[in-house]
């Protein structure tokens, strides 16, 4: 089955995709189950990790650097992550800007806003 590429479209459909596969999870970020999208792992410590985003989603434009942090560190269920892994999961995101230009679009973007807002408390 071919899933929509952007977000919007597969969110559109992933209450139906979930119908169709109701025993699997899915991508935090759009919805549509692993069935249909593979996820893209993140280590939030060494030789430990998970994928609550699809690769899709994790390229995807749209989502921001610090969104991605927020994917792969929020708390559920099955995880709680110290400062230590949010931290590592961070690290990971800033090596794989090393290696992808869309990451290293999306971390520049990140350190422009974090600089701005530093600027803006100084300045006021």
């Amino acid at each position: 089955m071919k899933v929509g590429k952007t977000i919007t479209a597969r969110r559109k459909y992933a209450g139906m995709l979930r119908r169709l596969a109701p025993n699997f999870s899915y991508c935090s970020c759009c919805g549509t189950p692993w069935r249909f999208v593979d996820g893209k792992s993140m280590d939030y410590e060494k030789g430990r990790g998970f994928f609550p985003l699809c690769e899709w989603c994790f390229y995807d434009p749209s989502v921001s650097f610090e969104d991605l942090v927020i994917y792969h560190s929020r708390d559920d269920d099955q995880h709680k992550f110290t400062e230590e892994q949010i931290e590592y999961v961070t690290n990971s995101l800033i090596k794989e800007s090393e290696e992808n230009d869309i990451i290293k679009v999306k971390y520049v973007e990140y350190l422009n806003i974090r600089r701005e807002k530093q600027i803006d408390k100084i300045v006021k």
